[in-house]
């Protein structure tokens, strides 16, 4: 199959849907970042009192739930990502471009969104510990936010540009044969 380029072939992707695949990445980890951030403001003014032994131990369990979670998202993302990649084997005949799109499209999406739920999760953990003063007192659980981190780092280095959208079109077998 030969090689598609995106930039000739603009009834394939138009410039609107590469913009909008753009803005849900970028909206995804906007969403995120801004919550994390609020999170941070209220932990920060809140103050509130030390833990209690029953808070500690949640958040304790909470925080190692999010790291074996984390683990598993980030696993699921790769090996989701590179099986709805592969070309599929039942494609015997030519290859509609629109659908390819809207399939690499759903694989973009489900990627990203399977790196940003451990980041929600970190966050809401530090939400908790924030608002009842684990984050002033305890600045261990101030590490649930490293998701979040993971996940801007993440979305920059994958950032949907018009190239990368075009190599993982052709890997993805997309070309019109």
């Amino acid at each position: 199959m030969p090689p598609i380029n995106l930039n000739e072939s603009r009834n394939t992707v138009s410039d609107s849907e590469l913009r909008s695949l753009q803005s849900v990445a970028l909206a995804m980890v906007v969403a995120v970042v801004g919550s994390a951030g609020i999170t941070a403001y209220l932990s920060l003014v809140s103050g509130g009192t030390p833990l209690t032994r029953e808070e500690v131990r949640l958040l304790n369990l909470l925080s190692l739930l999010h790291v074996v979670a984390a683990g598993v998202c980030y696993w699921l993302a790769g090996a989701l990502f590179a099986r709805r990649l592969s070309p599929k084997e039942e494609d015997e005949g030519p290859v509609d471009p629109g659908t390819s799109f809207h399939r690499l499209r759903a694989t973009i999406i489900l990627r990203l969104a399977m790196v940003e739920a451990p980041a929600w999760f970190g966050v809401v953990i530090c939400l908790f510990a924030g608002i009842r003063g684990g984050l002033a007192h305890d600045p261990v659980y101030w590490l649930n936010f490293a998701s979040t981190l993971v996940l801007v780092i993440f979305a920059v280095k994958t950032f949907p540009s018009r190239s990368r959208v075009e190599y993982l079109f052709n890997k993805m077998g997309g070309a019109p044969g």
